[in-house]
C-alpha cells in the first residue's frame, strides 16, 4: 500500500472508525501516523445487513395492536425528527410472497436482506485526529460532517444506524430490527451540527 498501488483490504470491526483503530492496534500493528497522509486512505466503508420487510404483508408501524408503541412513536419524532407514519413492522406470520423454499422454515414477514452501509471519507481533520490515534476526535469530527437529517438520503457523516433510520423511513426495514441489530433507540447518541437547529424547528 505504500508503493503508491491502490490497495483494498477488509477486518472485523464496529463500523468505520473502528476499523481504522483495529489495523492500528496491536494485533495488525499499522503505523497510525500513516493515516495521517493525504493519499494514504481513500474510504472506509462499514456495512449490516438487516432483513428486508415483505411489500405484500407488511404492517403499518402506527398500528394499533402490532405496530409500535405510542412511545418508540414519540422517539422517533422528538429525537430523530422521523414520521412513523411512513414505517412498517415486519408480519410474523408472513404470506406466500415471503415464504421461505427451505423446508421447515416458516414465514416471517422478511424477505431477503438489505445493507446498511457507512462510509467515512477522510478529511485533513479527521486524518489529524488519526495520526493521533485520537479515535473519539476522528468519530467526532466524521460524525459531524452529517448534512442532512435522518430521512434524507445523502449518507454523508451518517452511520450504519442512520442510514437503517433512512431505510426504516423508506419503508424497508423494521425498527424492531434496527434495534435488535445495533442499540436502543432511547441509548443511541446523536452528534448535533450546525443543520440540527433549524431541523428541531421542523415539524413532522
Amino acid at each position: 500500500s505504500q508503493t503508491g498501488h491502490r490497495c483494498y483490504t477488509t477486518c472485523h470491526g464496529d463500523g468505520a472508525v473502528d476499523g481504522i483503530q483495529r489495523m492500528c492496534g496491536t494485533e495488525i500493528g499499522m503505523p497510525a501516523e500513516l493515516f495521517a497522509g493525504s493519499k494514504f486512505l481513500s474510504a472506509a466503508i462499514y456495512q449490516r445487513l438487516l432483513p428486508r420487510l415483505c411489500a405484500h404483508c407488511r404492517i403499518p408501524a402506527t398500528d394499533p395492536k402490532v405496530g409500535l408503541s405510542a412511545a418508540h412513536q414519540r422517539l422517533l419524532r422528538e429525537k430523530f425528527r422521523l414520521d412513523p407514519g411512513t414505517m412498517y413492522v415486519a408480519n410474523e406470520t408472513g404470506c406466500p410472497h415471503c415464504m421461505p423454499n427451505i423446508p421447515g422454515l416458516a414465514a416471517n414477514g422478511t424477505k431477503g436482506v438489505i445493507v446498511a452501509p457507512e462510509v467515512l471519507v477522510p478529511t485533513a481533520d479527521m486524518r489529524e485526529q488519526a495520526g493521533r490515534r485520537d479515535w473519539a476526535g476522528l468519530m467526532k469530527a466524521w460524525r459531524t460532517t452529517r448534512r442532512t437529517g435522518f430521512g434524507d438520503g445523502d449518507m454523508t457523516g451518517k452511520t450504519a444506524f442512520e442510514c437503517a433510520l433512512y431505510l426504516a423511513a423508506q419503508g424497508k426495514v423494521s425498527i424492531r430490527d434496527i434495534e435488535t441489530e445495533f442499540e436502543p433507540l432511547d441509548s443511541y447518541e446523536i452528534f448535533p451540527t450546525a443543520d440540527d437547529v433549524q431541523l428541531r424547528g421542523a415539524s413532522v
